[in-house]
């Protein structure tokens, strides 16, 4: 049997499609998640409803440190993934706090589990084709680590490409 991908935090619509899939345990919704010999971990934020660009930064920021805790319960995944939706003003507004939020994962990772773990966060902000965005995140999740060492990327960069094809260039 494969290993699960964990899916936890928000419920973003946009992940439905990837959480119908057979190897995702979608624990969204639940307050504890259950530990895992999960393959990937994917964590959803939704920023739309942040009052302000500094609250959405803000939020960013908090949940991103909160689902790399979460991840690090995990200790045997190799694919960590921050999926999140924001209004199009501050979408654009948060590229670099989420390029930090890669980076800061991927040191946390490097230092806590020594291990080699891909951190993609991905702007899903306008994303309108959620198969696709399932089929993207199935397929790199499905390749070896250690190509990807942090990479913050929005949708329009992999609408064309597969995420390992573009993240050398590592940017909306």
């Amino acid at each position: 049997m494969s290993r699960p991908t964990l899916l936890i935090g928000a419920p973003l619509d946009i992940l439905d499609a990837f959480a119908a899939s057979p190897s995702v345990s979608d624990q969204r919704l639940e307050n504890f998640h259950h530990p895992t010999n999960a393959r990937a971990v994917v964590a959803a934020i939704d920023l739309r409803d942040a009052p302000s660009p500094d609250a959405a930064k803000e939020h960013l920021r908090t949940s991103g440190s909160a689902a790399i805790d979460e991840a690090q319960r995990h200790p045997q995944f190799e694919h960590f993934f921050i999926i999140y939706a924001a209004t199009g003003a501050e979408s654009e507004l948060l590229a670099r706090g989420a390029a930090e939020l890669a980076s800061q994962a991927h040191a946390a990772f490097e230092r806590e589990l020594a291990t080699v773990v891909d951190v993609i966060v991905i702007d899903v902000s306008a994303c309108s084709d959620p198969v696709l965005l399932a089929h993207r995140m199935t397929s790199h999740i499905q390749r070896r680590p250690g190509s990807v060492p942090d990479s913050a990327l929005c949708w329009t960069s992999i609408t064309d490409d597969s995420i390992a094809s573009i993240t050398a260039n590592d940017s909306c």
